[in-house]
C-alpha cells in the first residue's frame, strides 16, 4: 500500500507558551468527520481510536512562542515518499495574493543534529473547513529526507488569536489504484468479520477475501469468501477548467529582523490537473449454505451504505452502485451469480510538479494588525472537504 502513518496523534504535540494543543478523539470536536484520521489500535478488544489535534493560540508579539512540534523518539525516513498529507481546518483564511488575509501557517521539517530544515507555507482557504494539505517532498535535501527529528507548525503572524484542528500526517506515493485495491479490501474484511458463525461449535468462521486475479482461481474453493473483480477501466476527462494548479508554497529564508513579515512566499510549485478514472468492481460472495451466503451480502451493503467513501490517499472519495448493461453482464457472470457492483472515480496524477518565482506582495504588518477582522470567522459548520 501507497500509504503509512507518520503520526496517529495518539497523543499530543509539544507547544510553545502561546499554544494550548491536545490529542482529541472525534467525537471531542464538532463537525469532525472520519475520513481526517486513519487511527490506531484497531483489534477486537480495542477498536480504532480516532483522533484529532485540537489546537487553540492567544494573541502574542513573539514568534518564537506561537507553535506545536512533534520530536520523533526515531527519524523519519521519507526516501521513498512522495507527499506529506494531512487535513487541516482553521478559523481564519490566509491566502497567497492577499493584502488583509496572506499566508500565515508554516508547516516545517527539521533535524536538529545536522541543522536542516524544509518549510511549506499553509493556505486556509475557507474559515472552519477541512482541507487537505498535500506536501510534495522532493525539493527537501536529501539528508533530512531521510532522517527527520522534528514536525512543527506555526504561525507567522502571532497577533492572531486561532483555532485549529489538524488530523494525523500520512506519508504516501500517490497510487490511486493501488489504494483501492487495499482499501476495499480492508472494508471488507471489516464488514464481513463476525459475520457467520459454525452452528455447532459457536465459533466465528473466518472469511477470505479475494482479488480475481488468474493466480487466484482457486480462491472459490476456500468458501466462506468473497471475490473482488475489477470489472472496468475507463478514462475521464480531467475536472475544472484550468490546466494547471498552483500549491506548495514555500516560505522565504528566515529574516534577521524579527519584527518584519515573511508572509510572502519565495516560491511555489504548479502541477497539471490530475485525469480522473472510473473504476468498476464486481463484488461477489461464494460460501457453502444460502443463509451464509445472504448474511454475508447483506453485511456488504450495510456496511457500504453507512460507510460510502474509501480514503484513498488521504482523499475521502465515494463509492456508487450501479447496475451493468445487459449484454455485459451476460457475457462476464456465471449464471446463478448475484454479485453487488460498484465504481469509484479517482485521479491519476500527470506528472511532477514544477517550481516558479513569486512576486511577494510587500505586506504591510501595520495593516494587518488593523484588519484582524478581515480573516473572516466563518460559520461553525462543515461541508464538502476542500484540497489545499
Amino acid at each position: 500500500m501507497a500509504i503509512r502513518l507518520l503520526d496517529t496523534l495518539k497523543s499530543p504535540w509539544g507547544q510553545g507558551s502561546n499554544w494550548s494543543v491536545e490529542a482529541l478523539s472525534l467525537s471531542q470536536i464538532a463537525q469532525t468527520p472520519q475520513y481526517v484520521s486513519e487511527g490506531f489500535e484497531n483489534s477486537p478488544s480495542r477498536p480504532k481510536d480516532y483522533r484529532v489535534l485540537s489546537i487553540r493560540t492567544q494573541s502574542s508579539e513573539t514568534i518564537e512562542e506561537s507553535y506545536a512540534e512533534r520530536v520523533f523518539e526515531k527519524p523519519q525516513d521519507l526516501t521513498n515518499d512522495q507527499d506529506i498529507r494531512f487535513w487541516l481546518r482553521c478559523d481564519r483564511i490566509g491566502i497567497a495574493n492577499s493584502e488583509t488575509t496572506p499566508l500565515f501557517l508554516l508547516f516545517e521539517a527539521f533535524n536538529d543534529d545536522k541543522d536542516l530544515s524544509w518549510g511549506r507555507l499553509l493556505p486556509v482557504k475557507q474559515p472552519n473547513k477541512w482541507e487537505l494539505h498535500c506536501l510534495w517532498l522532493e525539493d527537501m535535501d536529501d539528508q533530512l529526507r531521510k532522517e527527520i527529528t522534528r514536525f512543527r507548525l506555526s504561525s507567522l503572524v502571532p497577533r492572531l488569536s486561532l483555532t485549529i484542528a489538524m488530523g494525523d500526517l500520512v506519508a504516501t506515493i500517490p497510487n490511486s489504484i493501488d489504494d483501492v485495491h487495499h482499501n476495499l479490501v480492508d472494508q471488507l474484511t471489516a464488514a464481513t468479520s463476525g459475520v457467520i458463525t459454525d452452528k455447532e461449535t459457536g465459533k466465528i468462521i473466518d472469511v477470505k477475501i479475494f482479488t480475481e486475479l488468474p493466480e487466484a482461481k482457486q480462491a472459490k474453493s476456500q468458501m466462506p469468501c468473497v471475490v473482488i473483480t475489477f470489472w472496468s477501466v475507463k478514462s475521464m476527462q480531467e475536472r475544472g477548467g484550468s490546466v494547471d494548479v498552483i500549491d506548495n508554497y514555500v516560505p522565504p529564508p528566515p529574516q534577521v529582523d524579527k519584527d518584519e513579515p515573511r508572509n510572502e512566499p519565495q516560491a511555489a510549485y504548479m502541477r497539471s490537473v490530475p485525469w480522473w478514472t472510473q473504476l468498476e468492481f464486481a463484488i461477489d460472495v461464494y460460501a457453502q449454505k444460502p443463509g451464509q451466503k445472504n448474511s454475508l451480502l447483506a453485511a456488504i451493503i450495510g456496511n457500504v451504505n453507512q460507510q460510502p467513501y474509501l480514503r484513498i490517499n488521504a482523499m475521502p472519495l465515494r463509492i456508487f452502485p450501479f447496475t451493468p448493461a445487459p449484454e455485459e453482464s451476460a457475457s462476464l457472470v456465471s449464471p446463478g451469480r448475484s454479485p453487488l457492483f460498484y465504481r469509484i472515480t479517482i485521479p491519476i496524477e500527470r506528472g511532477d510538479r514544477r517550481r516558479y518565482p513569486y512576486s511577494p506582495l510587500g505586506i504591510n504588518v501595520n495593516a494587518i494588525d488593523k484588519q484582524q477582522d478581515s480573516y473572516v470567522q466563518g460559520p461553525k459548520t462543515d461541508s464538502e472537504p476542500v484540497i489545499a
